[in-house]
């Protein structure tokens, strides 16, 4: 049978091992955010055509908005106009070429018929989204400026999650 005083040292020592073990295994423990709630998915990159013609302004961005229009391009990416209340945004070829909104870049969504946009959608296993204009979402992406329109854009975009 053991003392009082050597209980207490186990239980201390238990307390000590315990506390020990939480800290060094916790961040193993912590759920981890669903990919593009809380960041960008960097891997999108390997599947953008010519990603040089990409400026980044910022490496990862969330947006609010409406959708407006949704348009289906040849490199397979959907081209979503998005009627944000932040117009600092947009730049003047926002307003100008795309009525104000900023636009969204989902890549490899549908079929591609650019021939040399076919090579860096091979193998893209998602992220895909099923969106519609009239759609409340909250966008997560590179907030890039694009050089060969001039606009600024989500691109690639991480998640489209629908609000309320």
């Amino acid at each position: 049978m053991m003392t009082r005083s050597e209980r207490k040292l186990l239980l201390t020592a238990l307390t000590l091992a315990l506390a020990l073990a939480t800290w060094m295994l916790g961040p193993l423990l912590k759920p981890k955010p669903p990919q593009g709630s809380a960041g960008c998915d960097a891997a999108l990159w390997n599947h953008v055509y010519r990603p040089q013609r990409l400026e980044i302004i910022e490496e990862c961005k969330t947006v609010e908005g409406v959708i407006e229009k949704v348009l289906r391009e040849a490199d397979g990416d959907l081209q979503i106009r998005l009627d944000v209340e932040d117009k600092s945004l947009l730049n003047e070829r926002n307003f100008s070429g795309q009525h104000g909104m900023l636009v969204l870049e989902p890549i490899c969504q549908k079929r591609i018929t650019q021939a040399n946009a076919i090579e860096p959608c091979r193998n893209y296993a998602g992220p895909f989204f099923e969106v519609r204009a009239g759609m409340r979402v909250r966008v997560t992406g590179a907030f890039v400026l694009d050089h060969d329109h001039g606009w600024r854009e989500i691109h690639p975009v991480t998640s489209i999650v629908p609000i309320p």
